[in-house]
């Protein structure tokens, strides 16, 4: 009986990605192997660099899109999947790097039906390629029906995650609307009803550059908090959906405080309060109404103890 080699279309959305790009489709294509069909899609999006040039020296390996309007990267991502054929799809952003034993490491825990998605940790570097953090601490992973957790916290690093191809035909795509939280949002769409898995091992190496959205967070939380809310309310414990709701609103109020952006904290801190009326979160709410000084100089005496208990 022959065995059947399982495709992965492996989807890269490009924009201006000269400095980085070569590194990224070599990482992918170290995954190669006897055990994997591997189909790269290439999406160009009106670069105005060399990313094209580069795209197309790597030949037959890579099927490149070449877009004629810039339409960022939610609706390349949207057309690269669109255009895939394998039976999983893979997505990369084009500065980004992965271990040659990523895809064969993840396509195994595929071997439950029930999985629509596997993830796995990854750490993030500057652009001079030092390491900056690993994200398994900071965002630990969670498998199963993981709907709930991601509400909380969105563990999923989108250059790590491999989905079934049926999956998108049931969720459906990204949300070209709501950028930068088209990602939490698919996959709160995909938990609903699909499980997800995955490899306790850093596949993935996240660069940060000056020019991502992502190391804006308090954009990302005006994205993201509306998305979470909606998914909240239509919980079937509207208890545990306010809670939910309140821890969101909490965070990015003190993603404000510690900024020392008090007035901001403030209203989201107020918001917080509204859903679930913990202590913690009133402490921090009343907190504001003193003067900027005294906030200030409260958060500088904090840091010196801390620093103090540290030398100790």
């Amino acid at each position: 009986m022959t065995k059947t080699i399982p495709k992965i279309s492996v989807v890269v959305p490009c924009y201006n990605s000269e400095l980085f790009i070569k590194e990224t489709i070599a990482s992918i294509l170290s995954n190669m192997s006897n055990e994997i069909q591997l189909e790269i899609i290439a999406i160009n999006d009106c670069s105005t660099d060399r990313t094209i040039e580069i795209l197309k020296g790597f030949g037959d390996v890579l099927k490149v899109i070449d877009k004629v309007i810039n339409e960022g990267a939610c609706r390349a991502r949207n057309d690269g999947i669109m255009a895939a054929s394998g039976e999983f799809i893979a997505l990369c952003d084009h500065d980004d790097i992965w271990e040659p034993d990523k895809l064969i490491r993840q396509l195994e825990k595929f071997s439950d039906p029930y999985v629509g998605l596997v993830c796995s940790d990854a750490d993030s570097f500057n652009e001079h390629g030092v390491l900056i953090a690993s994200m398994a601490t900071d965002r630990p992973l969670k498998r199963g029906m993981v709907f709930h957790q991601l509400l909380c916290t969105n563990f999923i690093i989108q250059s790590s995650a491999i989905i079934r191809k049926e999956v998108f035909e049931e969720a459906g795509l990204f949300n070209e609307q709501i950028f930068p939280a088209e990602d939490l949002d698919l996959w709160l769409r995909i938990t609903q009803k699909w499980h997800v898995n995955y490899v306790e091992k850093v596949l993935v190496h996240y660069r940060i550059s000056s020019t991502m959205y992502s190391r804006d967070k308090i954009r990302m939380k005006q994205a993201r908090i509306p998305v979470i809310i909606n998914y909240a309310k239509k919980m079937d414990s509207a208890k545990v959906g306010r809670k939910i709701i309140s821890i969101a609103l909490r965070e990015f109020g003190m993603d404000y405080w510690y900024d020392r952006q008090f007035i901001e904290a403030r209203r989201k801190l107020k918001e917080a309060v509204k859903y679930d009326k913990k202590y913690g979160i009133i402490f921090y709410l009343l907190l504001t109404y003193l003067p900027p000084f005294a906030l200030n100089t409260m958060l500088l005496l904090k840091q010196k103890l801390l620093n103090r208990a540290v030398c100790l």
